[in-house]
């Protein structure tokens, strides 16, 4: 996140400055800055079958030294103009085909352990969002609940036009969460399925929630 916050930087400096010649504050100020953070942290990382990880940090000591880093680069953020964010929590890494697929569970629900560990980073998340708004004159940060969008969607599928809730449309093993999408075995039907492949969810789905998000965004910003 660091790198990207960066290359932002380098990009207002370069690209914006020139282009909106001396209203480039007044533009970040009214853009939406949407940030996400934490779920490759988890997934190819802390949650790897090898990692040393978990021998190093408690599921405590590591959302700590996550939250931290976050904090650090929305204030960068902050600084370079930014003043509406919509960060978003972490989702429902339990729920996974690839974390259904190793955990040994049933194909037709969720790893409950990992889920966990999803819902408390998000409090912290949403503690420390809590707090940057209070230490600002304006609240700039709005926390938007992925996990509680995403497990609505997964529990009531059906009603959001969706066939497979756990299963990836794409892939293979188990709940074809264990190998990613090969090229002969793209999937045609991807709007009935939650996931696309073993780790990201189809465009069906990011578009229910970018819609969800957006209007939760606008009610408070507006």
């Amino acid at each position: 996140m660091e790198e990207q916050i960066d290359n932002f930087n380098t990009i207002k400096t370069q690209q914006l400055k020139p282009q909106l010649q001396g209203k480039t504050e007044s533009f970040l100020a009214k853009s939406l800055f949407l940030v996400s953070m934490g779920s490759n942290d988890y997934i190819n990382n802390y949650l790897l079958p090898f990692s040393t990880k978990p021998s190093n940090y408690t599921p405590d000591a590591f959302s700590n030294l996550l939250i931290r880093n976050y904090h650090k680069q929305l204030m960068k953020l902050y600084e370079m103009g930014g003043r509406k964010f919509l960060v978003v929590g972490m989702g429902p890494l339990g729920c996974m085909p690839n974390q259904i697929a190793n955990s040994g569970c049933r194909s037709d629900s969720c790893v409950d352990k990992t889920n966990k560990l999803a819902a408390q980073f998000n409090a912290k998340l949403k503690s420390t969002l809590n707090e940057l708004n209070r230490s600002l004159r304006v609240p700039s940060f709005l926390y938007w609940d992925a996990y509680a969008s995403t497990m609505k969607i997964i529990n009531n599928h059906t009603y959001y036009g969706f066939k497979y809730e756990h299963k990836a449309c794409c892939g293979l093993g188990n709940s074809k969460g264990q190998i990613l999408c090969l090229p002969l075995l793209q999937c045609q039907n991807r709007s009935e399925y939650v996931f696309w492949d073993p780790f990201h969810p189809t465009d069906a789905f990011n578009a229910i929630v970018a819609n969800q998000a957006l209007t939760a965004f606008k009610k408070t910003f507006s």
